[in-house]
């Protein structure tokens, strides 16, 4: 039989596998054929064929995982009917390469045939056709986390958390098991309960809070904060109000690792986080809470067991249940207000005359990469000179060296270019230049992007913000708030560059909004006089730091016209 030997890491590896292959006469009658090597061949290939420069010899390389899965259908009947199947031949190979690090992950967790056997047919039957590399991926993350921190309890654990994620089948599921890595890793005093047991409701706010990558991001952040931080933290308990919670997380993921260490080291000391509403004795949490929140008291207890405790009217058992369960859904809601009252305390401290918490939550996280800019653009904050950095010398000169253009809606000496759009269910949108230089700095803390709070490109947030050759276009609509933005620029060769949309509101109408952003920018270039960028008629720009040292260069995108153009434009 030929062997195409790319599979394989080296000829040891090569070896072993014929030997496995012809060896199935030597093996005792009651041991199990070997697996037939051919299907594993033909996936090896697959994958080789997928990731060509791979190292062979890497752990996680195409080769090394064609090996460890033809020891896995050594050691299980099920994998190896799984792998030979026609199901499994037919599949699509990136999928199919997920299909395989999931099957080497469970075959390494589990020993069990029958338990392995449960754990791939329920997975297949529950894998959904749309997403299914990425949800098949989070399923493998959950098993194996939970299986390296809990063993034969970790599969359990996994089984029901899982069973919970495809029962709701939520649209965003990386987010999700985000959330369930970090608190399998983190612990807890009842991880595997809390993951077993969240309720519809939490998944659904789960989904919510996350449908961002970065907001994942802080939200995963401030939990693990609070779990490395808090080692009694109640999961379980505060799920049961888990959409303020993880608000209060994600406000907390925002902050510098020193500033999120210091709000749980509060919260550590806190005496309403560290006891079971369930089981402690009601007659001491009466004590507790009339001595931490006498005002509050009633409105925690209730009425029901008020009267039990005074024994004015005693609770039979069943209802005396059903009262502490309510009396525990109020504890809950109490703590999240306690975990987001730290924060704004923390945000209190933070402010300064009429600053925006944004900016100095933004300098703490911010790296080396133009700090000291920002530091300078906060001192004149202080100082009420909000417009002072545009009369920094170097965008001076800027100016200078292009006489024939007229800055006066560039730079906003003149009068505003404001352009009006109407969209469905919204109401009347304005797109504006923005001016507030702490509203600059939120382009990417708005949109979600890596220029946000804690992002890596955080530093170019600072550089469109202070560099006169830079501006940000916003979309608000009548209440103010930000629908979406876009980063605008003006090449020394006398270009206006439009780059990437980005969106705070899922892409509402969003034909109108990118004829409405392309209307704006030649509008804007008309009125400086300049041209409209074209990479069709120009393959080099040059756009020059000015006052900020460091910029991050997105590239340009020539947006195209599309049908049903909107907007009207008004200075």
């Amino acid at each position: 039989r030929r062997v195409d030997p790319r599979v394989f890491a080296d000829w040891e590896s090569l070896r072993e596998a014929v030997d496995w292959e012809y060896g199935q006469q030597t093996l005792k009658a009651d041991q199990k054929p070997v697996a037939s090597l051919t299907p594993y061949l033909v996936q090896g290939r697959a994958m080789i064929e997928s990731e060509p420069d791979a190292n062979p010899r890497h752990y996680n390389s195409p080769q090394r995982v064609a090996m460890a899965l033809y020891e896995a259908g050594i050691r299980f009947r099920c994998v190896d009917q799984l792998v030979q199947s026609a199901w499994f031949g037919g599949m699509d190979k990136a999928l199919a390469k997920e299909w395989i690090r999931y099957i080497i992950a469970q075959a390494g967790l589990i020993e069990e045939e029958a338990k392995l056997r449960e754990a791939l047919t329920r997975v297949r039957e529950a894998c959904p056709e749309k997403n299914a590399q990425e949800w098949l991926a989070g399923v493998k993350t959950i098993y194996r986390f939970a299986g390296e921190n809990f063993g034969a309890k970790g599969d359990a654990c996994a089984f029901g958390f899982v069973d919970r994620i495809l029962a709701e089948r939520p649209k965003t599921e990386d987010a999700v098991y985000e959330i369930g890595r970090i608190v399998i890793r983190r612990g807890g005093p009842r991880p595997a309960e809390a993951l077993a047991q969240l309720s519809r409701g939490a998944i659904k706010a789960i989904e919510e809070a996350c449908h961002r990558e970065v907001d994942a991001d802080y939200v995963g952040w401030g939990l693990g904060a609070l779990l490395d931080r808090v080692p009694n933290f109640d999961l379980l308990l505060i799920s049961r109000r888990m959409k303020g919670f993880l608000e209060a997380c994600r406000r907390l993921g925002m902050l510098a690792s020193r500033d999120q260490e210091r709000i749980a080291d509060r919260l550590l000391a806190h005496p309403a986080l560290d006891w079971d509403p369930l089981s402690t004795p009601l007659i001491d949490l009466q004590t507790l809470i009339e001595n931490l929140v006498p005002e509050r008291a009633p409105a925690i207890f209730g009425k029901r067991l008020i009267a039990h405790l005074s024994g004015e009217r005693l609770l039979r058992d069943d209802r005396l249940i059903h009262a502490r369960e309510e009396f525990a859904d109020r504890v809950a809601g109490w703590r999240v207000e306690v975990i987001a009252g730290e924060i704004d305390a923390f945000d209190a401290e933070l402010r300064a005359g009429d600053l925006d918490p944004h900016t100095y939550t933004f300098l703490r996280t911010l790296g080396r990469e133009n700090r000291r800019a920002l530091k300078r653009l906060i001192r004149h904050l202080h100082g009420g000179e909000r417009d002072a950095f545009r009369q920094h010398p170097s965008n001076l000169a800027w100016q200078r060296r292009h006489p024939d253009w007229d800055f006066s809606q560039w730079s906003g000496e003149g009068s505003e270019l404001i352009q009006t759009m109407t969209a469905t269910g919204r109401g009347e949108l304005n797109l504006s230049l923005e001016r507030d230089p702490e509203e600059l700095l939120k382009m990417g803390s708005y949109v979600g992007s890596c220029l946000g709070i804690g992002g890596c490109n955080a530093h170019s947030a600072v550089a469109n913000t202070l560099d006169a050759n830079k501006q940000v276009v916003y979309l608000r609509d009548g209440k103010g708030a930000v629908l979406a933005r876009q980063l605008l620029a003006l090449s020394e060769e006398g270009a206006l560059l439009t780059f990437d949309i980005y969106w705070r509101v899922a892409n509402f109408d969003e034909t109108a909004v990118t004829n409405a952003f392309l209307k704006f920018a030649r509008t804007l270039a008309r009125n400086i006089g300049v041209r409209n960028y074209d990479h069709k008629l120009e393959e080099t720009y040059t756009i020059p730091s000015l006052v900020a040292r460091e910029w991050y260069d997105d590239y340009p995108h020539v947006f195209e016209k599309r049908p049903g153009d909107s907007g009207e434009t008004s200075a």
